[in-house]
């Protein structure tokens, strides 16, 4: 079970900056715990303060920023992690919020620790002690954790797995995308949040002939350039769906969807993202019955994808 608690500051203390905060069964029971508390406020005030053009310069705050699910175990491999930040990178991202457990590869850390030391990544220890009934290796703590790490330092939030990527069908970027699909909005209306419909790209489908015999895609496993052949079916918004969403509009989020009684202010929109804007890509092991069709919308990122991952793989792992 996952749970969110609020909690009202007392009206003697509404002045003062909180400190900790513990959680107890009973108000008289003596504390065993003190969690430190990061105040929102004070980001909030530089935020309202500072000018677009303040923002642009102030160091740390960013435009976009990319949230995973928790890594742990050896699931995953460093190209999979260069691949996923240099795909993303390209599309927009400037920042990475990664959530790894203690016995993740230390492969991984290692290359975490290569893109730490550019400024891009930040890693967090997160090692549930309880696991049972968590979903996903405590996805939705993570999830929530983000949102609220990055409350006022980005203007956008991502929340998507390592095999997934949002992708643009109308624009080269996530900012002309959102300029794109705001163009269409309602007059007046303020997007808080945008889902994305999700799309299957079949691991086990056959490598796209364009590349198949590239000696750095295939040395790399660039899954976007190779795996192009889709299944013809698009979820339903909220079904294996991903958002993208202003974290400061949001008081709460889920894996696939923001709901309507969960934002700031009631008066904002959520936006079902129409797939001529974007789709999410998901390239994963899976069984269809549905009718395949390839698509090589991220053959036009191409050049700079092999090239950006040639040199992450490079920085992460020198004699790869």
């Amino acid at each position: 079970m996952t749970a969110m608690v609020l909690c009202n500051i007392p009206d003697d203390l509404s002045d003062q900056r909180p400190q900790a905060i513990s959680l107890s069964p009973k108000s008289t029971q003596t504390p065993t715990n003190y969690i430190c508390i990061e105040d929102l406020r004070l980001r909030r005030r530089q935020l309202l303060d500072g000018t677009q053009q303040d923002l642009a310069s102030r160091k740390g705050y960013v435009n976009f920023t990319v949230c995973t699910t928790p890594i742990y175990s050896d699931f995953y491999k460093p190209h999979h992690i260069v691949n996923f930040i240099e795909v993303n990178r390209i599309l927009g991202a400037q920042k990475f919020i990664f959530y790894i457990d203690i016995d993740t590869n230390v492969l991984i850390k290692h290359c975490l620790e290569s893109y730490t030391q550019l400024g891009i990544v930040e890693v967090n220890q997160f090692t549930p002690l309880i696991l049972e009934s968590l979903h996903y290796h405590g996805q939705i703590i993570s999830i929530s954790e983000c949102a609220y790490r990055t409350m006022y330092k980005t203007k956008y939030l991502i929340n998507i797995d390592l095999d997934e990527v949002i992708v643009p069908k109308d624009a080269n970027n996530w900012s002309q995308m959102i300029e794109n699909i705001q163009i269409n909005a309602k007059a007046g209306e303020h997007i808080a949040a945008y889902i994305f419909q999700n799309q299957f790209f079949p691991y086990q489908e056959v490598h796209d002939s364009a590349f198949a015999d590239d000696t750095l895609v295939r040395k790399y496993a660039i899954t976007t350039l190779l795996q192009t052949l889709k299944e013809n079916y698009l979820y339903d918004y909220e079904i294996r769906s991903k958002v993208l969403a202003c974290p400061d509009k949001i008081l709460m989020w889920h894996v696939h969807s923001i709901l309507k009684e969960n934002l700031v202010n009631k008066k904002d929109a959520i936006c079902k993202v129409n797939n001529k804007h974007a789709v999410l890509h998901h390239y994963r092991y899976w069984t269809t019955s549905t009718n395949m069709t390839r698509e090589r919308r991220m053959h036009s990122f191409a050049s700079e994808i092999i090239q950006n991952i040639h040199f992450g793989m490079g920085r992460c792992i020198p004699l790869f």
